[in-house]
């Protein structure tokens, strides 16, 4: 089977909302992140809400889509061979560079220590989907050979209309979210890397993504997905968020349950736009297949620096908002067409290729 377009669009574009999201993050109401303005806007609270309701889900659906597309073409070992470097290398580069960058950065503009702040340790940051997605692809090496079978007994799973479809798909999310909170461990955080309860959080939409790249039919209802009903089913994941926990645990699960499905019809929805929009292969989809992944891994150092540059100008939170989102995208993307993709090993380093 051929490469999706629209795919490879909708991958490019969710990983470059992580520019909006990070820094709609400094101007928010909440704060909590690495920079904090003191001009603030509430709007910025509902679109990092927002935006968090798709964008990971529907780029791990994606990511399992190219896992199962590569491991039909080259099998278990292929799948190591091409994604694991394509993975490891840009994390391990991005953290020992970029991030440790970030961090001197930080704790100058700060007037903080440099030495104590790398002895506290440079977190991932933005790279933690990264060690999730090297977990999911070391599994689905080691498992896609052995559920070959069930994959092709499956053909019923194919004919369920979309709401029998979306029962199935919510049921699977909370059989997974439910096995890891039992364990006792699901909070856990393992060597500051990854958690059980966000792997498992996040495995349900790598595995259809495998499923829907097999079973074509599913694929296709799964993309019938009314795109209108985007609109109530954002509002409600995020209300659903807010009663997953200190309500009861019956309260809990119902909302933890209402939050899947709304997560779901927004995902189908967010990947029908992409497949209406991007139908054909074109130049925007290629740059936006091959700039994405080096834009994402820049934009975090540039959206910090620039969010501390801007912190005292008497500015208002929009303006400062669309000169550090404009800013840190445009020059990410230089840094990509005139660096990375121009030198072999900064390519390999920073794109993965």
């Amino acid at each position: 089977m051929a490469r999706n377009a629209s795919l490879d669009a909708a991958r490019g574009i969710l990983m470059m909302l992580g520019v909006v999201l990070h820094t709609a993050n400094i101007y928010s109401t909440q704060g909590g992140w690495l920079v904090w303005d003191t001009e603030r806007n509430g709007f910025f609270d509902v679109l990092t809400e927002l935006i968090h309701v798709f964008r990971m889900p529907a780029f791990f659906w994606i990511s399992g889509y190219f896992c199962a597309l590569t491991f039909q073409r080259s099998g278990s070992q292929g799948l190591l061979r091409k994604r694991l470097p394509r993975l490891a290398l840009p994390l391990v580069a991005t953290w020992l560079t970029l991030n440790v960058g970030q961090e001197l950065l930080m704790a100058a503009m700060r007037g903080e220590d440099a030495s104590k702040a790398l002895l506290d340790g440079v977190p991932l940051f933005h790279l933690w989907f990264l060690v999730d997605l090297l977990v999911y692809i070391a599994l689905a090496a080691l498992l896609l050979p052995r559920v070959r079978s069930f994959l092709r007994l499956s053909e019923r799973l194919e004919k369920l209309p979309l709401p029998g479809m979306l029962l199935i798909l919510v049921g699977l999310n909370m059989t997974f979210s439910i096995a890891a909170r039992a364990t006792g461990m699901a909070y856990e955080n393992v060597f500051g890397l990854t958690s059980l309860y966000r792997l498992a959080t996040y495995a349900p939409f790598f595995i259809v993504g495998i499923f829907m790249y097999t079973h074509a039919s599913a694929r296709e209802t799964f993309l019938k997905m009314p795109i209108v009903l985007i609109i109530p089913a954002l509002p409600l994941a995020v209300v659903g968020s807010r009663y997953t926990h200190g309500h009861g645990a019956l309260v809990g699960e119902a909302a933890l349950a209402l939050e899947y499905l709304m997560i779901w019809i927004s995902v189908a929805a967010i990947l029908r736009i992409f497949h209406a929009v991007f139908r054909r292969e074109s130049r925007m989809t290629r740059f936006l297949s091959d700039a994405a992944y080096s834009i994402f891994l820049f934009h975090h150092i540039i959206v910090a620096a620039l969010g501390m540059a801007l912190l005292n100008q008497p500015l208002g939170a929009w303006t400062k908002f669309i000169i550090v989102a404009s800013v840190s995208l445009g020059l990410s993307a230089l840094i990509h067409v005139t660096v990375v993709r121009r030198n072999r090993a900064a390519r390999l380093l920073y794109n993965g290729k």
